[in-house]
C-alpha cells in the first residue's frame, strides 16, 4: 500500500470510530514507518472529539476572520507605499494567507495549527521592537496575539491530544494514543 492509501484508510477508520491503538496495530509495517503511521493517526480528529470542541473551533475561525481583516489593512498599508495598485495586491495576498490558516482550523488540519503556532512564536519578539514608536497599539496587538496563540495551542491540544508539538506521543519506546 502507498502512504496516501494508508493515510486515507486511517482517516476513514478513525471517522468510523475505530480505536487508535487497533488502527496502529493493523497498519504497522504495511508500507509506512511507525513514526509516520503514528503521526497520521494522531493528526486525525475523530467525530466525537470534533463535535465536542466544535464551538471552540468556530470561535477560533471567527478570531481568524478578524485577524484576516487586520492583516488585509496592514498589507494594504505597507504595499500602498510601493505603487498605486500594489496596496490592493499586498493586502489581498496577506489576507489570503491568513484566511487559509483559518480554513485549516475549520477543516481540523493539524498543519494549520502547527503553522500558526510556529509563525506566531517567531513574530512575538519582532512585534515588541515597535513598542517605542507606538506603545498603545503595540500593547494591544501583543495582548491579542499572545491570547490568540494561547487559544490556538489550547484548541490544538484538545483536538490532537496525541501530539507533542510536532510529533506523536511516545512512552517507553511505544507510541501511545488517548482513545
Amino acid at each position: 500500500m502507498t502512504r496516501k492509501q494508508i493515510q486515507d484508510m486511517v482517516r476513514e477508520l478513525i471517522n468510523d470510530g475505530a480505536e487508535r491503538e487497533k488502527v496502529f496495530a493493523q497498519f504497522s509495517r504495511h508500507g509506512a514507518k511507525d513514526s509516520e503511521l503514528a503521526y497520521y493517526i494522531s493528526s486525525c480528529v475523530g467525530p466525537d472529539r470534533r463535535n465536542e470542541h466544535y464551538g471552540k473551533v468556530v470561535v477560533l475561525v471567527a478570531l481568524m476572520v478578524f485577524q484576516t481583516l487586520i492583516a488585509f489593512l496592514a498589507g494594504f498599508g505597507i504595499a500602498a507605499k510601493l505603487g498605486p495598485n500594489s496596496g490592493w495586491i499586498g493586502g489581498i495576498l496577506v489576507a489570503l494567507f491568513a484566511i487559509s490558516i483559518g480554513w485549516g482550523f475549520y477543516k481540523n488540519w493539524v498543519g494549520a495549527y502547527n503553522a500558526y503556532i510556529f509563525l506566531a512564536v517567531i513574530e512575538l519578539s519582532p512585534s515588541f521592537d515597535r513598542f517605542a514608536a507606538n506603545p498603545v497599539a503595540t500593547s494591544f496587538a501583543a495582548v491579542f496575539n499572545i491570547g490568540l496563540l494561547a487559544f490556538v495551542w489550547y484548541v490544538r491540544g484538545k483536538l490532537f491530544p496525541d501530539l507533542i508539538f510536532l510529533s506523536p506521543k511516545k512512552f517507553r519506546g511505544r507510541y501511545v494514543f488517548t482513545d
